[in-house]
């Protein structure tokens, strides 16, 4: 790429979950929903060389709080260089 032969382009998926209240209620013996959040991240970089990294990436969130009420969207862009000496 652009005449370097040591450059790397590299693409990235990030899932997560997570569940906070996981398991059931003692004193009712229901399951526990809610406080949980999930994020898909999906990313771009691209190193010229070994010890530069130039990145990009977009990442949607979603919170859900211990109600299960709908939640709260989170979304946006990050962006970075890096060099490493």
């Amino acid at each position: 790429m652009l005449n370097w032969k040591q450059s790397v382009l590299q693409l990235a998926l990030r899932l997560e979950y997570v569940d906070w209240n996981i398991g059931r209620m003692t004193n009712y013996d229901n399951t526990i929903k809610g406080e949980e959040m999930w994020s898909i991240m999906p990313g771009i970089s691209y190193r010229p060389n070994d010890k530069t990294v130039i990145r990009a990436s977009y990442r949607f969130r979603r919170d859900y709080d211990f109600l299960r009420n709908p939640g709260e969207n989170t979304a946006g862009f990050t962006i970075g260089i890096s060099s490493y000496f």
